[in-house]
């Protein structure tokens, strides 16, 4: 059962104002749990970033700028042209040189995905959501992120799910 299908369920059984603010508290615990602790829905890591395989980036698609530089660390070719990209020995080098996190994947190097992600809930009748991004390019990032880490990176937890009945019923 995917996230959305599970809340709608609870939504159904409860009042629209109750549902509302139990089905948005479990979408900020679960932006949180994906974007901030870099966790899938079984509370592991999401998975490590690649350190192996050497990566060229434009300094125009990179959130920090830096100086182009090829492998030597020279700004410069052996011709005299000026590199435009800048060398990495893996992507987790080109995140540190950011100064983003390098220690688990928390799919958050722009925050494009995490900020269409948090605003992603959308009221389609009193007291149901869906969850849908609206930027083209995340819809990208969000089936990348399923094929390679798989499909408990966008599922609630245990816990979650749990927070979600409790803030149902006590409401």
């Amino acid at each position: 059962m995917s996230g959305t299908e599970f809340i709608n369920a609870m939504y159904k059984r409860f009042s629209p104002e109750s549902a509302a603010k139990a089905v948005l508290s479990t979408h900020s615990l679960m932006t949180q749990r994906i974007f901030g602790e870099g966790e899938n829905s079984k509370n592991a890591e999401i998975g490590q970033y690649n350190d192996k395989k050497a990566l060229y980036v434009n300094p125009k698609n990179a959130p920090k700028s830096f100086t182009p530089k090829g492998k030597t660390g020279s700004a410069k070719f052996n011709n005299g042209k000026a590199h435009k990209t800048g060398y990495f020995s893996s992507y987790k080098a080109f995140r540190a040189n950011q100064g983003r996190r390098t220690d688990r994947v928390n799919l958050n190097l722009e925050g494009d995905l995490f900020k269409d992600f948090a605003g992603s809930l959308i009221r389609v009748a009193p007291g149901q959501y869906i969850s849908g991004l609206r930027n083209r390019a995340n819809v990208g990032k969000y089936q990348g992120a399923i094929k390679k880490y798989g499909r408990t990176v966008f599922q609630p937890s245990a816990k979650e799910k749990q927070l979600l009945i409790k803030n149902l019923t006590s409401a």
